[in-house]
């Protein structure tokens, strides 16, 4: 019967993906829901040191963009990394281990936990909404799914990326239709995502749309789709269908490039 459900929803949602693109609105997160989330965190770990530790330093992480980096000096360009792009990784890798706390330390509470981290997939800084989207992947709590499904259609593109990593994990086949209604969103990356999220979905049926993506125009689509369908299982061959002339394209528009030499 999925079977059958699955087959019906790619036919239609095929012709009508770029209409479902925008039927979610945007979600923005409110400083006085900030305020509620905190008081949140601060109920589900009690008794639990080591999770309030985890909250406490959570939320703490300033509700901002992350800092540009300082354009190098004359002196860095023989440096792999500049002395400010070294702090600036550092502190990145720092923010990621902060929010993969909370999932470390929410024995017990992994719902609640997962239902906090969803929230922080709206933060502005990238390596926050990386983390969050990694740590509920962690958790693999399939009751906040359809707290993800709002974020799709989110205003940050990023958001709608790292919120669909999520949900095709704790989620699965069941939220097939949400996922493939993000094939044609505007941005590349939030598309090239969506197309390889149907990789992952266990289920032959939607093969055939992923297939029209091998011709698309943008050659970080057309990859996604031959991945995404190896990963499906597509007729069992390697490599998947339309990766061969793929790649020699590549090859032929990148060949005289030095740095391929």
């Amino acid at each position: 019967m999925r079977t059958i459900v699955l087959s019906a929803l790619c036919l239609v949602l095929s012709g009508c993906a770029s209409a479902l693109k925008s039927s979610t609105p945007p979600t923005r997160l409110a400083s006085d829901d900030l305020g509620q989330l905190q008081r949140q965190a601060m109920e589900v770990s009690k008794g639990n040191p080591e999770l309030r530790m985890a909250f406490e330093d959570l939320f703490a992480i300033p509700w901002e963009p992350e800092p540009a980096i300082p354009p190098q000096t004359p002196e860095d360009l023989d440096l792999f990394m500049s002395a400010s792009e070294i702090e600036a990784e550092a502190q990145r890798n720092a923010l990621a281990n902060t929010v993969m706390q909370v999932a470390k330390q929410a024995g017990g509470h992994e719902e609640e936990c997962s239902g906090i981290l969803v929230r922080f997939l709206e933060h502005p800084h990238g390596h926050v909404r990386w983390a969050a989207s990694n740590a509920l992947v962690t958790l693999r709590v399939r009751a906040v799914a359809p707290d993800l499904v709002p974020l799709l259609g989110h205003h940050r593109p990023e958001t709608r990326q790292w919120a669909m990593h999520a949900l095709v994990s704790v989620g699965g086949v069941d939220y097939a239709p949400e996922i493939i209604g993000r094939i044609e969103d505007e941005n590349d990356q939030v598309r090239r995502s969506a197309i390889l999220a149907i990789g992952h979905l266990e289920t032959t049926t939607i093969a055939p749309l992923v297939a029209q993506y091998l011709s698309h125009e943008r050659e970080v689509v057309r990859l996604a789709a031959s991945t995404a369908l190896y990963r499906l299982g597509h007729d069992g061959q390697w490599p998947p269908p339309g990766l061969v002339s793929i790649m020699r394209a590549w090859w032929e528009s990148h060949k005289d490039d030095p740095e391929f030499r």
